[in-house]
């Protein structure tokens, strides 16, 4: 009997540890269903820290590439063409041969030039000669001191016409060289203007040039900018009209805007355009890969200013406002602030936040729709956009 009585007590004790252990987990469980509940009810959003980085801004100005060297091929004497030694298109080294003149006229000058000079060398030496015997015989008395002056003056004369002639033979053989017409510098020659056969006119400087040929690197690049611009770049306690030339320039070109190449300012056009207020600038970039062609437009940047301590955040996270931009924050107890800001550029994939933040703000990235000032809302995730 007493075995039975223990055994039913065992059992109520049992049951009594159960329906508390019961009791505990579902109240416990049903707190955290109305915390879910609760949040469930919040709209969730996704916040970023503002990143905070040293900036330079760039302002940006069309600009044109240019040679640095553009030379018209021309000939300097005249003859019927006789062979093309490249193709429409080539890269071209300084000294290499282009076009071919008929030779065979200019090597028959050089021919008679050097024969008009062997001659002069011979008359020469017949008057010296004619002059040493006329002085010798007049200390005998044999010829006259009249006789003795024209002899040396034979000579002079003959010593002239012997300058002149190899003068014309040097001229004859300059002119044969000129019938090899070569590349007076490096880089891509245009197409051919004459044809094989024709008649090269050297003396007419109205007849179109026989090629052209533009050197590619470096290159220059050509823009202009306002004066308000120039001036920012010149009114510095540590900057002069000359330190213009160390500032920073990047370009781009059209269909790779996101490729950016270093250039610097090598010229500052020395007055203001009176008539567009703009100053011309030039800048010269490496161009050993064949990216710029002459007269190709690029996209200048020119560094505008360095900004330390820059505020960054996404451009997502900006609203506009009829004509302001507002940002919405996310207080310590998770309820929606606005902030007014002003906006500067693009950096490094972020919006610049010249004011209205902190920088340590929770700044609304995602789910804006649901958001309103004044209300709480739940944090589903934080970004940090600092490396």
């Amino acid at each position: 009997m007493r075995m039975k009585r223990n055994t039913i007590s065992i059992g109520i004790a049992v049951a009594l540890i159960g329906l508390g252990s019961f009791s505990a987990y579902h109240f416990a469980y049903a707190d955290k269903q109305q915390e879910v509940t609760q949040n469930q009810q919040f709209p969730t959003v996704i916040v970023s820290h503002p990143a905070i980085e040293n900036i330079t801004e760039w302002q940006q100005y069309a600009g044109r590439f240019v040679a640095v060297n553009n030379v018209d091929i021309r000939s300097r004497v005249s003859g019927y063409l006789e062979k093309i030694h490249f193709k429409d298109g080539d890269i071209v080294n300084k000294g290499d041969l282009l076009f071919s003149i008929d030779p065979r006229p200019f090597k028959a000058e050089v021919s008679i030039a050097k024969a008009t000079v062997e001659e002069r060398e011979a008359t020469l030496a017949l008057a010296k000669t004619d002059s040493t015997r006329s002085i010798e015989l007049y200390k005998t008395h044999a010829v006259s001191k009249q006789r003795v002056d024209e002899d040396k003056a034979r000579v002079k004369q003959a010593e002239a016409q012997l300058s002149a002639a190899k003068s014309r033979l040097a001229r004859a053989e300059l002119d044969l060289d000129f019938t090899q017409i070569t590349a007076p510098i490096t880089g891509k020659i245009d197409q051919h203007n004459v044809d094989i056969g024709n008649l090269i006119r050297g003396d007419d400087e109205n007849a179109s040039p026989l090629t052209n040929i533009v050197s590619l690197d470096p290159i220059y690049v050509i823009f202009d900018v306002d004066q308000n611009t120039f001036l920012n770049l010149t009114n510095n306690e540590t900057k002069s009209f000359n330190d213009v030339h160390s500032s920073s320039v990047r370009l781009s070109i059209q269909g790779d805007t996101d490729t950016k190449y270093d250039a610097k300012i090598n010229f500052v056009s020395n007055s203001i355009d009176q008539q567009t207020g703009s100053i011309r600038l030039r800048a010269v970039v490496d161009n050993n890969q064949g990216k710029f062609t002459p007269g190709l437009f690029a996209r200048v940047e020119l560094a505008k200013q360095e900004n330390p301590q820059t505020i960054l955040i996404p451009e997502k996270a900006l609203v506009l406002e009829q004509t302001d931009y507002v940002v919405y924050v996310v207080n310590d107890e998770d309820i929606v602030e606005s902030r007014h800001v002003e906006v500067g550029p693009i950096a490094n994939g972020l919006r610049v936040i010249r004011k209205g933040l902190n920088g340590d703000e929770r700044v609304i990235s995602g789910g804006l729709h649901h958001v309103a000032v004044g209300s709480k809302v739940a944090i589903q995730s934080e970004l940090a956009l600092n490396p």
